[in-house]
């Protein structure tokens, strides 16, 4: 069995975008990264909201907020 080694040769010279494209993508847009956070946020806040006051929805609400920031 051979084993692969790949090293990638162009530097990255151009600013990261803040979106994606479908004629230029990249793959490391910042708001992909936020989404995720903000999702995973969303259901936490969304299974801890059955027990709070405000429900699931506000909670998910909330948590999905709280996540989509982080990411900068």
């Amino acid at each position: 069995m051979k084993e692969l080694f790949v090293i990638p040769l162009d530097n990255r010279a151009e600013e990261r975008k803040l979106f994606d494209t479908i004629h230029r993508a990249d793959g490391v847009s910042f708001i992909g990264k936020g989404m995720a956070l903000a999702v995973a946020f969303s259901v936490i806040g969304s299974s801890k909201g059955f027990v709070l006051e405000w429900g699931p929805i506000y909670w998910g609400l909330i948590g999905a907020g709280a996540g989509l920031p982080l990411v900068s």
